[in-house]
Parts: C-alpha cells; sequence; structure tokens
C-alpha cells in the first residue's frame, strides 16, 4: 500500500512509511490534536476476504489495548479507513533487533539485559491471557536509550484466516523462530510456544547464528518439527555446559519440557552464567558459527533426514503468462478507477465510459484483448497444452497431494487427519454411551427373558422344557451378555485408534522418509522431475504396503487378544448351560476347549509376526549382501584388469591403484569422477 493522495488517515496526518510485511504496513503518523508523533499499522487488504476478520480484529485490538508494561509497545487506537482496518500505536525512535545484529553480535550484559525486559513483558501478557504467537527478533524494538519493547502483540492471532495451519502460521512471518506446535498447525498451543520462539533467539545471541537452517521455508519447518538443534558448544566452544543446557531445555519439542514462562527461562539463564563464570562472549562467534559444521540429527540420537522441499505448480504456457499480466494491470486499473469515484462520487459517469473500454476478439490465431490503451494477444490458448504437458501437470498434481506446501496442498491433508480423529472420537463416544446402556439394561432384559420362557415354555411343546428350569435361568444369568458384546468391540475401537495413530505423528514421517529414500535410490535426489504420476503412485503403493503390514500385526495381535478374554469370560457359562441340556454331566476335555481356542489364536498371531520379520529381514539381508558382493567383484575385476596382485610388494602401479581405491556415492554407485580417473589409468597402461 503506498500513500494516500491525501496524506491522510482518519484523523492522522501521514509523514512516511517506515515498513511493510506480510500483515500489514507502518506509517509514521502525527496526531494533530495532540501534536503526538504516532505509528500507523495499515492491515493489508488481503486479510479483509475473511468475513469474520473485522469482528476478530476488532475484539483483539481491544484485549491488546489493555496491556500496560513498560516494556510492551501501546495501543492507543483502531479504526478503519476505505475499508481497511487500521492500529495507532507509540512511535518507538531507534532500531529493531534485527537491525542491530546486522551491525554485529551484543555483548553478553546486553543480551542478559534486553531478553530479560523482554521476557518480563511477554510473562505479563501471558498472565493477561494473551499469546504473542510471532516472537521474532524484528518484532523487538530497541529506542535510543537501549530499552526494548515487544510489538505486534495479538497480530500473529488477528490475522490468523480460519482454522490453524502451517501455511497460515508460516505466513505470519520468517521460519526460523516458529514453535514446532504452530509448524504443524496445531490449534491448542499455550505460553510454551512463545517460550521456544523466545528461546530460539537467544540461542541466536549466544551462538552466533539460529538453530535451524535450510535453503527453503520447507526445510527450515521440517527440522524445528524433526531435527535436533546443534550442540552449542559445537557451534561457540566457549559457551559453558550450564548454559548449553538452558538453551537446549528451552528448544524441546514437546511443549511440556521446557520452561513454564519466559521468565523462568531468563532466571535460569541468569543462574547458568553466575554460576559458570562466564563474563563475556567472543565477537568473532558468528563467523565462529558459521565455520563449524555440525551433523544434523534427530531428538533421539539418530540421522536426520532432509525432506526436499515439494514441487512447484507447472509454469504457465507464455501465452497465459501473458494473460496473467494483462488481468493483473486491468485488476489495478478497476481499483484505481473505483478510488477515483469514491473520491468524486460520480459511479454512472465512470460505468459509462468503461463499457466500450473492453474488446476480445478470438480466432485460430488466439485471443487478442484491448483495455483502454493496454492491449494483450495471446497466440497460445490455454488448452493447447501438448500431451507432455499434461501430463507432466498430472504428475505434479499428484504429487502435491503428498509434499506440497501452498495452503490447498496441507489443507487438503490437515481435513483428512482431522476426519480421521474425529472419526475414532465418534466411534470412542458411540461405545461409551452403548457401554452403558448394556450394563444397565442387561440384568433386566435377562430377566425378563427368563420371566418369559417360565411362562410359555410349558404351554409350548416346540421348545425344550429345560428353558424352564431354574438350573437354566441361573445359567443364564451367569452369561455376561456385555462383555460378550463390549470386548470385542473393544479392540475394534482400539484397532481404530492405531490405525488413526499410524496416520498421523511421527509414524506419518517415517513413512514419508521411507517413501523418499526409495524415490531417491531408484530415480535419484532429482526424482520430482523425472518421475510420471503412475509410477509415483506405484512406489507410494509399494511403500504403504509396508507400513500397513506392521499395522495388519498389531491389529492381529490386539484383536486376538481380546478375543481370547472374551473366550476365557463366557466360557465357565457356556459350559453351565450346556450341562443343563445334556443328559450327562459333559466330559471334562470340554474345559479345555478355551485354551485350545487360546493356543489356535496366538499360534496364528506368531506365524503372521514370523511371517512379516522375516520379510522385511530377507529384503534388507538380500540387498544389502548383494551390494557387497557385487562391490567385491568390482574390486577383483578392477585389479585383475590393471595387472595387480594382492600379494606383490608395493610398487607404484599399485600405490595409484590404492589412490584409485573406490569411492562411492550414498546410492553405492561409483562417482564421476572416480570412473574418469579409472579410464585414464587404462589409457596411460595402453
Amino acid at each position: 500500500m503506498v500513500l494516500p493522495s491525501t496524506q491522510e488517515i482518519g484523523p492522522y496526518r501521514l509523514i512516511e512509511q517506515i515498513g511493510a510485511g506480510g500483515m500489514a504496513t507502518v506509517y509514521r503518523a502525527v496526531q494533530p490534536k495532540l501534536e503526538r508523533p504516532v505509528a500507523l499499522k495499515v492491515m493489508h487488504q488481503a486479510f479483509l476476504q475473511d468475513p469474520h476478520f473485522r469482528a476478530r480484529f476488532e475484539r483483539e485490538a481491544r484485549v491488546v489495548g489493555r496491556l500496560e508494561h513498560p516494556n510492551i509497545v501501546p495501543i492507543y487506537d483502531y479504526d478503519e479507513f476505505n475499508g481497511q482496518p487500521y492500529l495507532v500505536m507509540k512511535l518507538i525512535s531507534g532500531k529493531t533487533l534485527k537491525d542491530l545484529l546486522r551491525e554485529g553480535p551484543l555483548s553478553l550484559e546486553q543480551i542478559q539485559r534486553t531478553m530479560s525486559q523482554i521476557a518480563d513483558a511477554l510473562t505479563y501478557a501471558h498472565q493477561q491471557g494473551i499469546l504473542h504467537r510471532d516472537i521474532k527478533p524484528s518484532n523487538i524494538l530497541i529506542d535510543e536509550g537501549g530499552i526494548p519493547y515487544l510489538t505486534d502483540f495479538g497480530l500473529a492471532r488477528i490475522t490468523q484466516l480460519g482454522e490453524s495451519t502451517m501455511s497460515a502460521d508460516m505466513m505470519l512471518g520468517t521460519p526460523h523462530y516458529i514453535s514446532p506446535e504452530q509448524a504443524q498447525g496445531l490449534a491448542d498451543i499455550d505460553a510454551r510456544t512463545d517460550v521456544y520462539s523466545l528461546g530460539v533467539i537467544l540461542y541466536e545471541l549466544v551462538t552466533g547464528r539460529v538453530p535451524f537452517m535450510g535453503e527453503t521455508t520447507y526445510a527450515i519447518v521440517h527440522k524445528h518439527i524433526y531435527a535436533a538443534p546443534p550442540s552449542p558448544s559445537q557451534l561457540n566452544p566457549e559457551i559453558p555446559p550450564q548454559v548449553e543446557s538452558v538453551l537446549l531445555k528451552a528448544l524441546e519439542k514437546n511443549p511440556a519440557d521446557r520452561y513454564e514462562t519466559p521468565n523462568a527461562m531468563m532466571a535460569a539463564f541468569e543462574k547458568a552464567v553466575t554460576h559458570s563464570g562466564l563474563t563475556r562472549l567472543d565477537e568473532s562467534r558468528v563467523e565462529t558459527a558459521a565455520k563449524n559444521s555440525v551433523p544434523e540429527v534427530t531428538p533421539g540420537g539418530g540421522r536426520y533426514v532432509s525432506i526436499p522441499a515439494p514441487v512447484t505448480r507447472p509454469e504457465p504456457l507464455p501465452g497465459e503468462q501473458r494473460l496473467n499480466e494483462f488481468f493483473r494491470q486491468m485488476s489495478d486499473r478497476v481499483q484505481q478507477l473505483a478510488v477515483e469515484a469514491q473520491k468524486t462520487d460520480t459511479w454512472k459517469r465512470i460505468a459509462e465510459s468503461m463499457k466500450d473500454r473492453v474488446q476480445v476478439e478470438q480466432n485460430e490465431r488466439g485471443v487478442s484483448i484491448q483495455f483502454g490503451k493496454a492491449r494483450i494477444e495471446s497466440p497460445i490458448a490455454p488448452q493447447e497444452r501438448t500431451q507432455e504437458e499434461r501430463k507432466r501437470a498430472k504428475t505434479v498434481k499428484v504429487i502435491a497431494q503428498d509434499w506440497g506446501t501452498d495452503e490447498e496442498s496441507i489443507r487438503r491433508r490437515i481435513d483428512k487427519r482431522i476426519q480421521d480423529r474425529a472419526g475414532f472420537i465418534g466411534h470412542a463416544v458411540t461405545y461409551i454411551i452403548m457401554a452403558f446402556l448394556f450394563v444397565m439394561l442387561e440384568a433386566p432384559i435377562t430377566d425378563g427373558i427368563i420371566q418369559w420362557l417360565q411362562q410359555n415354555v410349558p404351554s409350548n411343546p416346540d421348545l425344550p422344557e429345560q428353558l424352564a428350569t431354574p438350573e437354566f435361568a441361573a445359567a443364564l444369568q451367569a452369561v455376561p451378555f456385555s462383555v460378550l458384546v463390549l470386548l470385542p468391540w473393544l479392540g475394534g475401537l482400539l484397532g481404530h485408534g492405531l490405525s488413526v495413530f499410524y496416520r498421523s505423528g511421527r509414524r506419518l514421517e517415517a513413512r514419508r522418509r521411507a517413501l523418499h529414500r526409495t524415490l531417491v535410490t531408484r530415480y535419484g535426489d532429482d526424482w520430482q522431475d523425472v518421475i510420471d504420476a503412475k509410477d509415483y503412485k506405484r512406489v507410494r503403493h509399494e511403500v504403504e504396503e509396508r507400513f500397513k503390514g506392521r499395522l495388519g500385526f498389531m491389529t492381529h495381535a490386539l484383536s486376538t487378544i481380546f478375543t481370547i478374554i472374551t473366550v476365557f469370560v463366557v466360557a465357565s457359562s457356556a459350559i453351565d448351560m450346556g450341562n443343563v441340556f445334556a443328559e450327562e454331566p459333559l466330559p471334562q476335555w470340554v474345559n479345555q476347549v478355551p485354551l485350545v481356542v487360546m493356543m489356535f489364536l496366538l499360534f496364528g498371531v506368531l506365524i503372521h509376526g514370523i511371517v512379516l520379520l522375516l520379510g522385511n529381514l530377507a529384503n534388507k539381508d538380500a540387498a544389502e549382501k548383494a551390494i557387497q558382493l557385487e562391490m567385491e567383484r568390482e574390486r577383483r575385476r578392477m585389479s585383475r584388469t590393471l595387472g595387480l596382485d594382492e600379494k606383490a610388494k608395493r610398487t607404484p602401479q599399485k600405490a595409484k591403484m590404492e589412490d584409485l581405491s573406490p569411492r562411492l556415492t550414498e546410492d553405492g554407485e561409483f562417482t564421476d569422477s572416480f570412473i574418469s580417473e579409472l579410464e585414464n589409468e587404462q589409457r596411460r597402461k595402453s
């Protein structure tokens, strides 16, 4: 947004634009009545597409306006201009923490003073029930006297469109400071999400760099969720263990493992600095951290495997690009005409002038559009894509369903997981209600059946007379019908929960990692550019089948356990009922039937587990053995080609061969440089 031609927004006179971001544009302004300098933050028009935005904006502005803390930028007023809401805040003359870090690292004393005051402001806001959600250096202002201020309170929540998603949270600011729970789009977040973001800033100030870096936004966000932060002492050896422990605790993946409040984090930091005897930090720590390479691991200490950024949507054809540019110009012109109409109140005149402004011509060569002085000619119609382009567009669409970071793709995946959870919750609620009804109604229904049998069996010759005996009534009352129904159902409910669990969280990420490894192995690092939709679906199906095998075994085992329990619970009642109808007592071996059933069911589970285990081991062992065998054969072939003998003395030729020892890629193939050197050696020998 540029400065309006009137240079005024409501009662405020604009001086200059001093900032712009993903949510709003900030102006330096003056309130003439009080001759008071203020900062105006005008929200972007994109948020106006949300019909509930304005009500949410006003509600949050009132809540945040009640914050009174010496280190929080106060809000004086809020209103709207030409339909765009804006906030009026205190004008802070100074720099952001981000600007100061560009000039050089802060001293230990500056870090302690600045971060303690910001932590106190953040803790105060949390006590008022307000989360910040977008803690980062650019939202911390340092005035000319060195006093820090926290700004943009509530804007992250105000601008949150609809349900929380990763794409929405990422839109709010840089991904370097986002918490794992925000990155996953979780709605149930608390004050500890701000503790994490503030901990990232403290980590950066002390070590000289942020904990997670990457070439793309997606890679950084992925590390916040699944990678362990580098050990601070590995980046900056002068950091003592006590301080390192505080920094790592602030960045725990599980919110319950972090500090409860920002003040608690800074208190622990101050204590660690004092007890460790740390008095200063190396001024060259930024360069030191950049030079030190730290291996990336998971929180459990395993090897972290990065996931590539998703493929982008296919580029439009040349004709489409020109059409898009034309319609963008057309949209800008319409907005300009609307502003002029609002100023002069001459809607009718402008509407009349626009009637003949647009002319569209279409022929076999393409489309020609004229709007005022703007003209566009598109010789390539959008529908004229080649078969290869249509095939590639289909592939991109299929891959984006699993890997896309655009809001549509992420929302679709999150909606699927929400539906899975909602289905399980509905199943669980239904089970609880039915369990209550079964337990409450079991005795009355059983008594009613017994009473009916005693009244009707004597007069009905088609019914066995044993049904009216006291022995049968006692056996019937002993049958736990509710258990007979609810126990297998409980097994099914737990199996449903297990299925939902396997389609979310770490299990979902494990499948994604396995799919990525398989695709890289078969198609290379650039698999997204070479694979087609059919092959991608086939590979995805293969990977999912491996995980479904494990889920099938666990579901089988779970159902077997509950079936065995059910059999043992009802066995005695069934035997008593059988004795009522038998002319003689049932043989003793009948009592062993439940045990036989249990052994039969457990044997089935055991066979299932052995088949699954052997299948997994066979695949891994066979593949690894084949690779090792082929590598050994290749070494022997190269030795024979170069005329080398393992028992020969070391000669210049043998030394050269040792220098040409196989160098392999991650996929187990010889590197191009190694093959080139080997060919050169053979040519030299010949």
